[in-house]
C-alpha cells in the first residue's frame, strides 16, 4: 500500500511518499479498516514540525480516517 511517510522532523520536504507493509492484526481484538483516503489536520502538521507523539522514525501520519 502507499503512505506518505515522515521520514525527517521539520518542514514537509521531510515528508515521501513510500510503499509500505500492508499492517497485520496482533490480537482478535482488532480490526483492519480500508481507507481511500486520509485527511491531514493540524494535528498531523505539529507532529512532523516538532516530533511529538512519534515512537520512531519513519512514521505514518494520518489521525483522520
Amino acid at each position: 500500500m502507499k503512505a506518505v511517510v515522515m521520514k525527517a522532523v521539520g518542514d514537509v520536504s521531510g515528508l515521501q511518499l513510500d510503499a509500505i507493509a500492508m499492517p497485520t492484526l496482533q490480537t482478535d481484538t482488532q480490526i483492519l479498516v480500508r481507507l481511500k483516503a486520509a485527511g491531514v489536520n493540524p494535528v498531523d502538521t505539529k507532529i512532523r514540525r516538532r516530533g511529538v507523539f512519534v515512537d520512531s522514525l519513519p512514521a505514518v501520519l494520518g489521525c483522520d480516517g
